[in-house]
Order: C-alpha cells, then structure tokens, then sequence
C-alpha cells in the first residue's frame, strides 16, 4: 500500500471501498467500451444520422427516466444482488448483441434496442456505488472518496473508447464481447462487495417508495439548494461539451485524431485535480470552495471561446475539467453527507437526475444561442452564468452544513 500512503489515496486504504473503486471503474470502463461499440457499428450498418445519433439518444434516455426508480431500488434492496443481477443482465444482453455482429445479421433496430435495454439495466444498478460509498468511509474521507469516483469515471470516458478502437480492428463484434466480458467481471465481483442495505422503512409500492424518499431527502434546506445548484451547473457545463464539436470543425480545423485528444482533456484536467482536493478543503470551505471551481471553469470555458488552435484549446479544456471536478465534487459530498442511510439511494438517483437535467436542458439551450450567434458567444455566456451563480450562491444557496 505505499502507493496509497498520500492524503489523497486515504479512502483507497479501505478494503470494502477499494473493492467498490475497483468494481466501479471496472464498471465506467465497460459502459464506455459498449456505446463506443455501438456508435461504430451503427456507422457501418447506416449512414443515416438519425440512426446514428440515436445510439447516444437510447444509452442516455434511461438515465433521464429512471434515476429516480434506481435510487428508490438502491435503498431497498440487498445491494450486492442488485449489482450481480443488473450487470449479470448487462454481460448476457452485450453478449447478445456481439452474437448478432458474429453472425451478419444485425440490423440498425436490433442494435438499437440492446442499446436502450443494456442501458435501463445498468442504470438499475447506478446508483449503488454512490450510495455505498457514504457508508464505506468516515465522513472527513468522503469527499475525497466521491472524487475518487469521478477519477475513475474519467479515466473510464478516456481509455474506453481507446480500447474499443483496438478491439475492433478485430471485427464490430469483438469490442461487445469485450464489454460483455467485462460487465461480467463486475457481476462476479459483486459477492465481495461489503454493501449492506439500508435499514430504512420499506414502503409499499415502488411509486410511494419515491415519494417518500424525495420527501425526506429534501426535507434540509441544504438538500434542496445542492438539487438546484446541480441543475444549474449541469446547464451550464454543457455548454463546453455541446460545443466542442463545433469548434473543432470550424475555428480549430482538426482531424478525428485531435478531436478524441479534445474531448479526452477534460477528463485528463478532471483526473489531476482529484489529489488537491483535501489541500484544497482545508484552505476553504465548501461554499468557497464551490466557487473556485465555478470560477476556474468559467475561466476554461473563455480561454476555450477564443483558443486559435488546439494546443491553448487542450489547455482551456483541462482547466474546465478542474473547475467542473471541484464544484461537481463539492456538490454530490454536501448532498450526500446531508442524508440519512434510508435515502441515500434516492439521493444519489435525485442528483443523477439533477445533472441529467441540467445537461440536456443545456444542451439544447446552447446549441441554439451558437446558431443565433456563435459558439465563442454562446461559451461566453455560459461562464458569465455560472461564475455569476456560483458568487449568489454564497447567500442565496450555501451547502456547508452551517447553512442548512
């Protein structure tokens, strides 16, 4: 354990959560083999980009319609079941889908609907992992520990895609039987797992379930603050994202090459702020704490709006990826660290929900301000807007426990 003996790593110290660590980075890594697989196979069998397009449509749309019902799942079942059941599920409908490819007999609607149902089963089992790892760690580690999830999921967004590149050099069916065999792997992994489930009321009725859940977990004013505040984030980090490729094709000029080094710098300015995050907290709180992030963002996001090339573009990106990991980080620990263990299912399914929204809200919203105007403009906007809402924020939403 010397490579974990730094402050940073100190959840990682932890043999339950550094199962579920492992476990969860086997799982992001996976999730981004199988789309990567599956936006390439739709290319080969359709140049339609409506078909095309559709592939990222399905894989999302689970997320947006049942975080909620996968919370609610989360807090009242036995976890460990629900990972070996949900990705078990995964492994035999991945498998399926690289029979199909094997064969020759796939067809854009058959892969579409794997896509959408290996999705709903796995965003069963989502919210498992960020519920878990409140009661894995001691409270002064759980921030750092939920900044170690969001390593392992962008090291998952880079290196998957990378590895379903190289698998399919060997035909479109070989990246999907690697992605089957991985969430295999998981599924296997999840006896392990030391995820006990909550001992909160169960209610009848998964409807009712959610109802009462929600009702408790926004019941603290901090609560329902950390929900708004992720809505807005989400709109207004989508921004960089939604434009990305706009720019790429028209004021940067790059190739496929470095446009996979572009949107691969966000997670790389993301994954190199993970190990200050405890230095950082012991020089500012969360609120605090919150803005900076907000405003290293905004920063990025600018730099990014103006970037003549893709080498100051690269550098832009990496500094949005810092902002987001520290205000995203701040978030998901005061929301979690706020909730009882009887719904921190529901509130790990609420701010899923929460940054989904967001994000396609924003998504939508950007793309239409860079049609009236410009991308740059749009990119100015949005900076404008979260270094603007983080600042009220301060007073009109804090989320350090001595504002709830």
């Amino acid at each position: 354990m010397t490579l974990l003996r730094g402050e940073a790593w100190q959840p990682l110290r932890v043999a339950a959560y550094r199962t579920l660590w492992f476990a969860a980075l086997s799982m992001n890594l996976t999730s981004f083999v199988q789309i990567t697989a599956a936006g390439w196979s739709m290319a080969q069998l359709t140049d339609s980009p409506l078909l095309i397009g559709l592939v990222q449509t399905l894989w999302a749309l689970p997320g947006f319609l049942l975080s909620l019902h996968a919370g609610a799942i989360a807090d009242l079942v036995d976890r460990r079941r629900l990972i070996v059941a949900t990705y078990g599920a995964g492994a035999a409908l991945t498998g399926g889908i690289a029979v199909l490819e094997a064969t020759g007999v796939q067809t854009p609607v058959a892969l579409l609907a794997g896509t959408f149902v290996t999705s709903v089963v796995l965003t069963l089992g989502t919210p498992v992992v960020m519920a878990s790892t409140a009661e894995l760690v001691d409270p002064p580690m759980l921030g750092q520990a939920l900044g170690l999830d969001g390593m392992s999921r962008n090291l998952a967004q880079t290196a998957g895609p990378a590895l379903a590149g190289a698998a399919a050099l060997a035909g479109t069916a070989a990246p999907f039987a690697l992605a089957a065999c991985g969430f295999l792997v998981v599924a296997l992994l999840g006896p392990r797992l030391r995820l006990v489930p909550p001992a909160g009321r169960r209610e009848r009725g998964l409807t009712r379930s959610i109802r009462t859940g929600l009702a408790r977990a926004l019941a603290a004013r901090r609560a329902r603050n950390v929900a708004v505040r992720m809505v807005l984030t989400g709109i207004a980090m989508s921004s960089v994202v939604a434009l990305v490729p706009v720019l790429a094709t028209s004021t940067l000029d790059v190739d496929a090459g470095g446009f996979g080094l572009l949107y691969g710098a966000m997670g790389t300015g993301a994954v190199l702020v993970v190990p200050a995050l405890p230095r950082l907290r012991r020089v500012l709180h969360d609120d605090l704490l919150s803005v900076a992030g907000g405003l290293t963002w905004a920063v990025g996001a600018v730099a990014l709006a103006v970037a003549p090339t893709i080498v100051p573009a690269l550098a832009a990106l990496a500094l949005a990826g810092a902002g987001m990991m520290v205000q995203s980080n701040v978030l998901f620990t005061a929301l979690l660290t706020g909730l009882d263990g009887g719904v921190r299912g529901i509130g790990s399914g609420l701010a899923v929900l929460s940054v989904w929204s967001g994000q396609a809200a924003g998504a939508v919203a950007w793309g239409a301000v860079a049609a009236t105007w410009s991308a740059p403009a749009a990119l100015a906007i949005a900076a404008a807007g979260n270094a603007g809402a983080v600042v009220v924020a301060l007073r009109a939403a804090p989320v350090r426990a001595g504002g709830s």
